[in-house]
């Protein structure tokens, strides 16, 4: 069965959705053109005409990323599973730590993506510019400015989870990252609260 091309105007989306799932699904030393263009079902020149480097590419997937997320937290934010602006401080953080902590391909990239903004400043300026928004979500979530340093250290918090929840993907139940999430939420209580 012959491979269907992307329309021309259609193209270079075409190829940055799959640069995208490529680096979520299996992390940067998948990312090669070599591949997404194949994937993409389009040639190596045509690829390139696009994105010249795969710095060009990686850069290209950081925006995409980053304006991936920020439509997801708005969606998630309207959604049935954001507590809403009556909910307390507590519930707003919950929901948004589950969120953050939960989605293992989004961990992946994430970590990807770091690790190689160590060698493009182009790249880290962007991931610096999402990390600024998270922290902004955070502060709002948990009611307090977001020069507070406890709304870095639960997001650096929320990321070490993040970590584990890949890193034990199939060693230990889901549900252990729930328990860590909890004692994150409920740290100044004895025990975590029983449903």
């Amino acid at each position: 069965m012959a491979q269907r091309h992307p329309k021309p105007e259609n193209a270079r989306d075409h190829i940055l959705e799959t640069a995208v799932a490529l680096l979520r699904a299996e992390g940067f030393e998948a990312l090669s053109q070599t591949r997404v263009a194949r994937l993409a079902g389009v040639s190596q020149g045509h690829l390139t005409y696009y994105f010249p480097k795969k710095s060009d590419l990686l850069i290209a997937v950081a925006r995409s990323s980053v304006e991936a997320m920020a439509a997801e937290l708005a969606e998630f934010y309207q959604s049935d599973g954001w507590p809403g602006a009556d909910a307390s401080t507590r519930e707003r953080v919950t929901a948004f730590t589950i969120f953050m902590v939960k989605d293992r391909e989004r961990t992946r990239m994430l970590l990807s993506l770091v690790m190689q903004s160590e060698k493009d400043p182009a790249l880290r300026e962007i991931l610096l510019r999402q990390v600024r928004d998270l922290q902004m979500l955070n502060a709002l979530g948990m009611g307090r400015s977001v020069d507070d340093p406890e709304v870095d250290l639960v997001l650096a918090t929320l990321w070490g989870i993040a970590i584990q929840h890949l890193l034990f993907s199939g060693v230990r139940p889901d549900e252990h990252t729930d328990r860590l999430v909890e004692r994150l939420l409920y740290w100044d209580t004895p025990t975590p609260p029983k449903e």
